[in-house]
């Protein structure tokens, strides 16, 4: 008899502890599906950005575009008030030395391919020295007027844009190019101040 009260006691335990477990469990997975479901929007300057897998996504005049940095983020980094002007010429130069290590040029060769399909300029890609792996014309800064700017890449530690005589030096290196290019598409589309 004795058994027979501890082992309903065991069973009454065993019904809680496992109707305890269902429960949290239940919870869980609602507050999984819920959290899941909120707005993931972000808001700058009036533009909304959405997250799309590791890009923010903004639309603007019926276009979307994608970046890899929201325009907070780049506010640090100094660019002469001259870039807005510029990258709005009717021509621009972008050049960067081809001698460059192979992960640097991957990501200049991505901006260059974005800047061709964003801007209404004619950007014309160019390079700093003769290259066999690049077919391109030689220009560097020697060669911008304030028609035509020359948009220099330049690898370095710090990322930066520096103004000198009509040629955007933009520098940085690796995945920081990246911000280089955010910045130079916020710029133009009016998403930061120029």
């Amino acid at each position: 008899m004795l058994r027979r009260i501890e082992s309903k006691k065991n069973r009454k335990k065993k019904l809680l502890v496992g109707g305890l477990l269902a429960f949290l469990m239940v919870f869980s997975m609602l507050g999984v599906i819920l959290s899941n479901s909120t707005d993931d929007t972000l808001e700058y300057n009036e533009f909304k950005f959405s997250r799309e897998e590791s890009f923010f996504v903004t639309k603007i005049n019926g276009k979307q575009f994608y970046f890899s940095y929201l325009p907070q983020n780049l506010l640090l980094i100094e660019k002469p008030e001259i870039l807005k002007n510029k990258i709005k010429l009717p021509m621009i130069y972008l050049s960067f030395n081809p001698e460059n290590k192979v992960e640097n040029l991957r990501y200049i060769d991505l901006i260059r391919n974005d800047l061709f399909t964003i801007v209404d300029s004619a950007v014309v890609s160019a390079v700093s020295k003769e290259s066999s792996n690049y077919l391109l014309p030689v220009i560097s800064c020697e060669n911008a007027t304030s028609y035509v700017p020359v948009f220099y890449f330049n690898i370095s530690n710090e990322t930066s844009i520096i103004e000198r005589n009509n040629c955007l030096i933009f520098n940085a290196q690796n995945i920081e190019i990246l911000k280089l290019r955010d910045l130079i598409v916020y710029t133009y589309l009016g998403v930061i101040d120029g």
